[in-house]
């Protein structure tokens, strides 16, 4: 018969990272991604009205131009998508290289890159 072997107790250690309650934070990269599509939203906002912000939503972010019989523009789709994946790809990086970890260590209160 085979002998048997004693047990080892093994002790579960708490981890110390966010031993505190997560906060609300502002990603402010990706707050700027979408600046210049408000930008946009509110020029036209005050050129037309509040009736076309859907136009230029769909204008910027679809490429589709529902003014003028659905044509399609790609320099527009681009202009409107290249500021917001900039922005999450800034915060992605920032979130690499740990610098909101260090904002939070530096005690600002809410803004994160």
């Amino acid at each position: 018969m085979a002998k048997a072997r004693g047990r080892s107790i093994v002790k579960s250690v708490k981890s110390k990272r966010r031993s505190h309650k997560q906060r609300f934070t502002i990603p402010l990269a990706v707050v700027a991604g979408f600046a210049p599509l408000a930008s946009d939203t509110m020029t036209e906002v005050h050129l037309r009205g509040p009736g076309g912000i859907p136009h230029v939503l769909a204008y910027h972010l679809t490429g589709v131009n529902t003014w003028e019989n659905n044509k399609f523009n790609s320099g527009v789709l681009i202009k409107g998508w290249t500021p917001i994946l900039a922005g999450f790809l800034v915060h992605k990086l920032a979130g690499k290289f740990g610098i909101n970890q260090m904002l939070a260590k530096a005690g600002v209160p809410i803004l994160r890159i």
